[in-house]
């Protein structure tokens, strides 16, 4: 309650965790078997509750909750950004961006829908993958605009390699879904990649005078 969690290795930090879980339970010997199990917090909580507990025999309650929180604490970080919220400047979609995908360890890719007046409807994950390539289903988001009826879209990814360059695969990602949206009539106004600590540093593929 002093320090917070600055000081805490991974697994104190899984420890304190589980005695919330198990009450009155010594739970460090739980939490050096997780972590050991799946080589990271992140490993752990971002796998499904069914592995999770195939692989450290534990309960479904204590899987749901150690595969809940990476969600929650997404579902924090963007909990100030409202369904028709002005999303139509560089600042506001790179800061949204950046609350859902600077501290992922592998690439993700979003579209933030749009309607006339620039205002968020939705952002909708297309596709996520190893730390260095991200697979976009231009088609997916297709059928998804054909429910939300966006006038534009946002485009937006994460580069955990901290590299801003665009790579040829995310200019033919960006060609693609443009084509996919042509025939809804619905614009992408940008394409941002999120590339470090400050949403500041981000690529504008716009900026850039790609699209």
């Amino acid at each position: 309650m002093e320090s917070g969690f600055s000081s805490f290795a991974d697994h104190e930090i899984l420890e304190l965790l589980l005695f919330y879980a198990y009450p009155q339970r010594d739970t460090n010997e739980l939490a050096h078997r997780f972590i050991n199990e799946y080589g990271s917090l992140y490993a752990l909580m971002s796998d499904t509750p069914q592995n999770i507990m195939h692989r450290l025999n534990v309960t479904e309650n204590i899987a749901v909750l150690l595969s809940s929180l990476l969600k929650i604490n997404e579902r924090v970080l963007t909990s100030h950004f409202k369904r028709g919220e002005y999303m139509g400047s560089f600042s506001r979609a790179a800061q949204y961006l950046h609350a859902m995908l600077a501290t992922r360890p592998y690439e993700m890719s979003y579209a933030i829908c749009l309607n006339s007046g620039k205002e968020l409807i939705k952002a909708v994950e297309l596709g996520r993958g190893n730390e260095a390539v991200s697979e976009v289903n231009g088609m997916l988001l297709a059928r998804e605009c054909a429910v939300l009826k966006p006038e534009f879209v946002i485009l937006g990814h994460n580069h955990p390699s901290g590299e801003s360059t665009p790579s040829d695969d995310d200019i033919a990602m960006t060609n693609a879904v443009m084509s996919a949206l042509l025939p809804l009539g619905v614009r992408v106004l940008d394409h941002i990649i999120i590339c470090s600590a400050n949403w500041s540093e981000s690529f504008s593929f716009a900026k850039n005078g790609m699209l």
